[in-house]
């Protein structure tokens, strides 16, 4: 089973905001990435 965080707490790993993290993933760019009730969840590695 898959984990997932939100993209508050993978900005602050990944070194970014979490404004460009939600852009990645509303365009893809981001693999797995899931919106649910109105947050992105990325996958943890």
């Amino acid at each position: 089973m898959k984990r997932y965080e939100t993209t508050l707490t993978a900005a602050k790993r990944w070194r970014t905001t979490p404004e460009t993290l939600r852009e990645r993933c509303a365009r893809g760019r981001i693999e797995g990435a899931r919106y649910v009730n109105e947050i992105w969840m990325v996958p943890i590695d």
